[in-house]
């Protein structure tokens, strides 16, 4: 798609010069600023005193070295980040303020962050060494004569400090041009020569890494870099027509379903980095090039209204959290672009979309969201929810007729980007509150992007509402996948149903083992069938059911608190037996509020070839009772 346009001759006719690269007021165009809506000016002139008596404290290597020898990166973080949210809190109150008080602090700042050895985080300076393949962690501070990578922490201090000289060149250069200059410098050979001189970014497939967010992410950055900063008109053209190539190298992984593996909680680096990345052709373009009609990328933008289950929760899948807000701003701009009233509706309808957050890592689009006003008009159609299947991602997200039931299934692969092993998993809420949830995960460490991944117990299968079959959880790998044997929706009733073999290794001895979900959403009820069909008699096959909440087991029965209400899984207690275990959630517990997470066993009472399990979900209310 992009890369079709890539194109150094025609690049060089439609990029806009430099100098007339005009997408945001600057700082001496005051009208703009002034009209910001004050709730937003508060944001940052009541803040003040904490910007300027900030000092940047010396960076210590023994920080950065926590990673390597701990895997937590966090001492490092702790450190750098507040630089990048104090420089953007400083340049943005110096431009609402136009009084000159920040601008001291904004150099000081600046030359701090230039004089870092390195903007790559602690947890990717190996990256290029491809330690995430082999486990080992080469260096445990920068190589500074191998300095040829860009994460996206680099990316997005290169897009800040491009974005504090673009608005404040002038002020700055009256003070000394030596701080802008600074930032050409420095953007020029750590993100500049490394992208124009190096083919093997992990981000863009090489050492056989899978391309996800970081992609987009890297490009619509690094991109605003060059816009403002790169002077040399042949220069900017060659680095503008490569960001369309790379670029593409990820719109040509993105199903046509417009799916993201990674799941909600990070489709706003993924699905919005890449709004970001073509709003910022448009911009540098003057709407010559533009992609907002093609119907990938309306299918990217309307994803996440679609994987959007009830108040702040989505299908989790994935490593995401149990609970989201989106930021309405980013989808009102993209559902206007791409002309789609289904997403626009969306993000009108939430009850926070006048909340205003600006991020350092994601500055571009902030500031495009800054410029929108206080208050969102209201929806001009009400966002209705349905239910949604993605053929090539193999996921469901619905609810039943009243939305009361809110339901999300999977099928997949056990390669997905931010993979969990977890073909057949399920999520059911009911009326918002979880009854089957996904955990989510736990805090990143060098464990959890290497091949020890699986090490860590709650991406496995054993904590997901799948199956174990002869003592063998579900495998990682590309050729781990499902098979969808059916879809059907027929309204009322939807069918789904899955060949999960291929989820396990041969030593398992599955023949077949096919998971049936029929939700009927008019009787507000989920059937979960599990058929195994076995090389050898066995009764050790499990069918697991994860739940926050301490599951009651009783005859037949196993009773969930679901809110006010009382989700009940009824089972044959004549064919199979229910027990119940449960884990610590470690720092899982601050998300959902509870200690432990509960898995619900149910084990067939008999040794045999063939194996039917079957879950009847349904609610009973609690005026019922």
């Amino acid at each position: 798609m992009t890369r079709e346009k890539s194109d150094l001759k025609e690049i060089r006719k439609i990029l806009i010069p430099r100098e007339q690269f005009h997408p945001f007021p600057k700082y001496d165009e005051r009208e703009a600023w002034e009209a910001l809506p004050q709730t937003i000016r508060d944001q940052y002139l009541s803040r003040e005193q904490e910007f300027l008596s900030y000092e940047s404290s010396a960076l210590n290597a023994v920080k950065y070295m926590n990673f390597y020898r701990t895997g937590s990166g966090g001492p490092y973080q702790q450190e750098v980040r507040p630089r990048r949210e104090m420089l953007l809190g400083c340049t943005l109150a110096e431009c609402m303020e136009h009084k000159g008080k920040y601008l001291d602090k904004i150099v000081d700042l600046v030359w701090a962050i230039c004089e870092e050895t390195s903007w790559i985080d602690p947890h990717h300076n190996n990256h290029m060494h491809d330690h995430m393949l082999t486990g080992i962690i080469k260096n445990a501070l920068p190589d500074v004569h191998d300095s040829c990578f860009v994460d996206h922490i680099s990316a997005s201090t290169s897009s800040l400090l491009a974005w504090v000289y673009y608005f404040l060149k002038e002020p700055l250069d009256e003070i000394t041009p030596m701080v802008c200059e600074r930032i050409e410098y420095e953007i020029y050979r750590r993100i500049y020569i490394p992208f124009m001189t190096h083919d093997d970014m992990t981000w863009c497939g090489f050492y056989g890494h899978k391309i996800n967010n970081w992609n987009p992410w890297v490009l619509s950055d690094i991109l605003c870099a060059d816009l403002i900063c790169v002077k040399d008109p042949d220069e900017r053209a060659k680095f503008f027509a490569r960001v369309l190539e790379k670029l593409d190298i990820y719109i040509g992984v993105i199903p046509p379903d417009g799916g993201c593996d990674e799941g909600p909680g990070y489709w706003f680096a993924a699905g919005a980095t890449l709004y970001d990345a073509l709003r910022m052709i448009s911009a540098g373009t003057d709407g010559r090039l533009s992609f907002f009609s093609e119907p990938l990328i309306r299918n990217v933008g309307e994803y996440i209204a679609k994987a959007y289950l009830y108040g702040e929760r989505f299908a989790n899948f994935a490593d995401n959290g149990p609970r989201m807000k989106v930021n309405c701003r980013t989808l009102l701009r993209f559902g206007r672009d791409i002309g789609s009233d289904f997403l626009t509706s969306f993000a009108l309808s939430q009850p926070y979309k006048d909340e205003y957050t600006i991020f350092s890592w994601h500055m571009s689009q902030s500031l495009w969201d800054l410029f929108l006003g206080e208050h969102l008009p209201e929806p001009e159609k009400p966002f209705v929810p349905g239910c949604w299947w993605f053929p090539d991602t193999q996921t469901f997200f619905g609810r039943d007729r009243k939305n009361e039931m809110q339901l999300a299934m999977k099928g997949g692969f056990n390669n997905e980007s931010h993979n969990h092993n977890d073909l057949g998993h399920f999520i059911l809420l009911w009326k918002g509150e979880p009854v089957f949830p996904d955990l989510g995960c736990l805090s990143y460490t060098a464990k959890t992007f290497s091949p020890f991944r699986y090490e860590i117990w709650i991406l496995t299968s054993a904590w997901h509402s799948c199956a174990s079959v002869n003592g063998y959880d579900q495998h990682d790998g590309d050729n781990f996948r499902a098979k969808v044997l059916e879809y059907r929706d027929d309204g009322d009733m939807i069918a789904l149903a899955l060949e999960l073999k291929g989820a396990y290794v041969p030593e398992a001895g599955i023949e077949s083992y096919v998971r049936r979900f029929a939700f009927d959403r008019a009787a507000q009820k989920l059937t979960v069938t599990d058929t195994f069909r076995l090389a050898d008699e066995t009764a050790d096959v499990e069918s697991h059911y994860i739940t926050v909440a301490e599951p009651e087991i009783g005859d037949g029965t196993v009773r969930i608190a679901a809110g006010e209400d009382t989700a009940v899984l009824r089972f044959d207690a004549g064919a199979a037996a229910a027990s119940k275990e449960s884990r610590d959630l470690e720092e899982a517990k601050n998300a959902w509020g509870t200690e432990n997470a509960w898995r619900t066993v149910l084990r067939p009472k008999t040794a045999a070839k063939e194996h039917v399990i079957r879950a009847e979900i349904s609610i009973e209310r609690s005026a019922e009772r």
